[in-house]
C-alpha cells in the first residue's frame, strides 16, 4: 500500500471496528494483506475474531503469533487453499470487502480484482481503496 492508501485503509477500519464486534479476515499474501494485520484495531475496538486464509504463503505462522499478540480473542488459520478460492471463501464469510489495489484502474484479472468482481456478484458492500487514498464505494453499507 502506498502511505496515504494505509492511512485511508486504517481509517475505514477504524470507522467499522467502532460500530461494533466485528471479525476480520485476511489472505496473508505479501504486499497488502500482510500490511492489512498491522493497521488491525486494537483496544476496545479490536476485532473479536481474526481469520487467515492461507495460499501457500510461508507467513500465516508469523501472522497468527503477530495476531495472538495484540490481544484478538480467537484466531483461526484457515487451510492452505489456491488463491482464486481462497479469496472467494473470505467474500463469502464477509459482508464488507475493504480493497487495496495497486494500481489507480481496474484490471481486467487479477487477485484484488477477480476478488471486487466476485464480491459485487454477491452483492457485498465494497469499499475500493485507491493508491491515491480516494475511496469509491459501492453497494449498501450493512
Amino acid at each position: 500500500m502506498t502511505d496515504v492508501q494505509r492511512v485511508a485503509f486504517e481509517e475505514r477500519l477504524w470507522l467499522h471496528a467502532a460500530k461494533g464486534p466485528f471479525e476480520f479476515h485476511n489472505g496473508v499474501a505479501v504486499g497488502a494483506d500482510l500490511e492489512a494485520l498491522y493497521a488491525i484495531p486494537n483496544g476496545k475496538h479490536r476485532p473479536e475474531h481474526v481469520h487467515l486464509w492461507p495460499a501457500g504463503s510461508t507467513h500465516e505462522q508469523q501472522a497468527a503469533a503477530f495476531v495472538r499478540g495484540y490481544g484478538a480473542l480467537q484466531v483461526t488459520v484457515h487451510p492452505t487453499m489456491a488463491a482464486m478460492t481462497r479469496d472467494r471463501a473470505m467474500v463469502d464469510a464477509g459482508n464488507i470487502l475493504l480493497a487495496t489495489p495497486f494500481e489507480m484502474r481496474e484490471a481486467l484479472y487479477g487477485g484484488t480484482w477477480g476478488t471486487v468482481a466476485y464480491a459485487r456478484m454477491r452483492c457485498r458492500h465494497i469499499e475500493t481503496i485507491w493508491p491515491d487514498g480516494t475511496i469509491r464505494m459501492e453497494g449498501e453499507a450493512p
